[in-house]
């Protein structure tokens, strides 16, 4: 942006450059220079440190070698990480001043499921961490920023999502004309075109997207090309998307995708936010059984309020977690205890769910419990559980299944949607300058 850099950042600039004494310039020996951090990136009322650039810029380039796609240019991958980092920031200064916090316990039990995901224990995993150059409070940090931006997704994206039953409807009737659903492995390129866009600055965003496509064609890497042009959240990453469901795409990309092989590129396709080249990487035939396995469980929930703290809410459920754990009945501990208005007068049975039912961080901690075992506390939009689960059965659902698994599909392409168009909104409208070196 044009704007001068305010004040205050003009004071910080100078402390972080270091304004050396004249004293010291006239002292007979030499002194070692040490190096400085600086402001590089002022993004409304916080800064981005050099030293935060190059530790993510090591780590881009980590994952791209473990990943064996060839390294952009400095520049270019210099661009796009702090391009991140500042779609980053913003994030989570908003989810400040909406007055989300993520506490110390929070923090340590979400290190502690990283750990486990890896098959490690806390230990091993972090030496394993710090030999790749983060310390345990950098992991810690970026752990809570994360969370940060999950509980602010969920507040302003997800909470709001409506799926009504004829949506549902016309999802399994465009499905049943296509035959059995579709899984696609893919990657992305977007080109980001803005909602005021002039005519002009479309038809450059196509021809560029254009001009993408026939590099590809002609031999040039889809993730190089990913890395240096792409606006999409996974450009970090060569444009790798994984593996989406069909239901969760625009029908536009479903389309196309049908109509080309594994290794192919689709043609440039249009949306509101910008033109999408999309490379198929594998596809596989979707989940058409009806069969689920059901849990049966049952829950104990204490909800953050001006006077019950996460932390304390945390601590008075793990001690009705001893409690259970010495012989208490849960059902009793539930209706004495619990803040679910639904559940508690039934001993916090939330009866037989199947899979998305519930918010994923309580079905992820209910899927590890075998019959009878109780978690430790949980933390989800609604407060922080403890979990038992009481029984499992394997049920043929027939088509309820179908109708959840489409519901799930379609809440998720609009959740895509809706938050794509949210974190252009943001960075739009925000005040970003680059500090360039010695100024």
């Amino acid at each position: 942006m044009s704007q001068s850099v305010p004040f205050l950042t003009r004071c910080l600039l100078i402390i972080g450059l270091g304004v050396t004494p004249a004293t010291t310039l006239a002292a007979s020996k030499p002194v070692p220079v040490i190096p400085l951090d600086r402001i590089m990136v002022v993004v409304e009322n916080s800064v981005i440190m050099q030293s935060e650039v190059e530790a993510r810029m090591r780590a881009a380039r980590r994952n791209l070698a473990q990943r064996n796609i060839a390294l952009p240019p400095n520049e270019i991958l210099e661009r796009q990480v702090i391009e991140s980092m500042v779609l980053e920031q913003l994030q989570v200064d908003t989810a400040k001043r909406r007055g989300i916090q993520v506490s110390e316990a929070e923090v340590s039990q979400a290190l502690e499921s990283v750990a486990r995901q890896n098959g490690m224990s806390l230990s091993a995993f972090l030496n394993k961490v710090k030999k790749e150059g983060m310390s345990q409070n950098q992991l810690r940090e970026d752990i809570r920023r994360q969370m940060l931006i999950r509980q602010l997704v969920d507040r302003e994206i997800n909470r709001d999502i409506q799926v009504s039953e004829s949506e549902v409807d016309n999802f399994l009737s465009e499905q049943g004309q296509r035959g059995a659903d579709q899984d696609f492995n893919l990657s992305h390129i977007l080109i980001a075109v803005g909602e005021s866009a002039s005519g002009a600055e479309r038809t450059r965003a196509q021809e560029l997207a254009n001009q993408i496509r026939e590099k590809v064609l002609a031999g040039e890497s889809f993730e190089k090309m990913a890395i240096t042009y792409s606006k999409g959240p996974n450009a970090l990453q060569g444009g790798g998307l994984g593996w989406r469901e069909a239901g969760r795409l625009p029908e536009v990309f479903v389309k196309a995708l049908e109509s080309i092989r594994p290794g192919e590129i689709t043609p440039v396709l249009e949306s509101a936010n910008g033109y999408h080249l999309l490379r198929l990487n594998a596809k596989r035939g979707g989940k058409t059984s009806g069969v689920v396995t059901q849990t049966n469980v049952r829950h104990i929930l204490l909800k953050p309020s001006e006077v019950q703290t996460i932390e304390s809410a945390t601590a008075k459920l793990n001690r009705l977690r001893e409690r259970a754990l010495a012989g208490e009945k849960f059902d009793a501990l539930a209706r004495a205890n619990s803040e679910d208005a639904g559940s508690a007068s039934q001993g916090g049975s939330l009866g037989w769910m199947s899979p998305g039912q519930l918010v994923p961080e309580f079905e992820k901690a209910m899927d590890q419990l075998k019959p009878g075992e109780i978690s430790k506390p949980v933390q989800t939009r609604f407060g922080v559980h403890l979990i038992q689960v009481v029984g499992r059965r394997t049920q043929d659902l027939g088509d309820q299944t179908q109708r959840l698994a489409a519901k799930q599909q379609i809440h998720q392409r609009k959740a895509e949607e809706r938050l794509q168009q949210w974190q252009r909104e943001l960075r739009d409208q925000a005040y970003v300058e680059i500090i360039p070196e010695g100024s």
